[in-house]
């Protein structure tokens, strides 16, 4: 005898629906968290990258050229054989190069620029909150100068600017001054 198989095929039941509904939205949710997770991490990468790049041009930029300089000196109320901030007092870093020029190096609008204005070395994306610059001795030679700089990001991972409650970072060196008379 031959067995008739019968198919019920009247399709899912409602319970069936609302659990698979449910299952699709939870794997749903969890692919979306992960997505925006990654790119909140990448865009906090990213600011960083960019600030870490904005101090060490600053940062290279001021070390190349004082290395080089025959004379350093600071105009306004600073003293480099204490220090001298000079986003705080509005001071300006002289050097005198072997060919007697002169490269000034002031912090205004918390940027650092040169030769009074003509060159910024950082631009809006960060803010120099401070340059102290200090007669440095390393192993007694007296021809160096300590910098310490310390940038802040102004504009945020989800694109707001900030007046200063970003992320920060130092900067410090000592510099010979190899042609300083």
């Amino acid at each position: 005898m031959m067995k008739i198989f019968k198919l019920n095929n009247k399709g899912m039941t409602l319970v069936e629906l609302v659990v698979s509904m449910a299952l699709f939205t939870l794997v749903l949710t969890l692919t979306v968290g992960f997505f925006i997770t990654i790119q909140k991490l990448q865009s906090q990468y990213r600011q960083t990258s960019n600030m870490l790049d904005e101090g060490r041009f600053a940062s290279e930029t001021f070390s190349r050229i004082t290395r080089e300089a025959k004379a350093v000196s600071v105009t306004g109320s600073g003293n480099l054989s204490t220090g001298d901030d000079l986003c705080s007092t509005g001071d300006t870093l002289s050097l005198t190069m072997m060919d007697s020029t002169t490269i000034n190096f002031e912090c205004q609008s918390n940027q650092l620029k040169m030769d009074s204005g003509a060159y910024n070395l950082t631009t809006d994306q960060v803010k120099v909150d401070s340059f102290n610059v200090s007669r440095g001795v390393v192993a007694t030679y007296p021809k160096t100068l300590k910098y310490q700089m310390q940038i802040e990001e102004t504009n945020l991972p989800n694109g707001e600017t900030s007046a200063g409650t970003g992320e920060k970072m130092d900067f410090e060196d000592y510099l010979i001054m190899h042609n300083e008379l």
